[in-house]
């Protein structure tokens, strides 16, 4: 699997998971936490999808708890 379309897949899971959180809870005042759990901290695809994911997570001002 090339690179590119390794740090696509983060990329999209990321977006989707905090898209589906923060549409879950935009009515509420309270905090968003959204969880993330990958398999490994090793291998370059999950480290890419927890990079992807905090930064979209301090982009939309939510916590991410992994």
């Amino acid at each position: 699997m090339s690179l590119h379309r390794i740090r696509a897949s983060a990329y999209s899971a990321a977006a989707l998971a905090l898209g589906l959180a923060l549409g879950a809870g935009a009515a509420n005042a309270q905090e968003v936490i959204v969880g993330l759990v990958t398999k490994t901290e090793v291998n370059p695809f999950f480290v890419k999808m927890r990079q992807a994911a905090e930064a979209r997570a301090t982009e939309k001002g939510v916590k991410l708890s992994s």
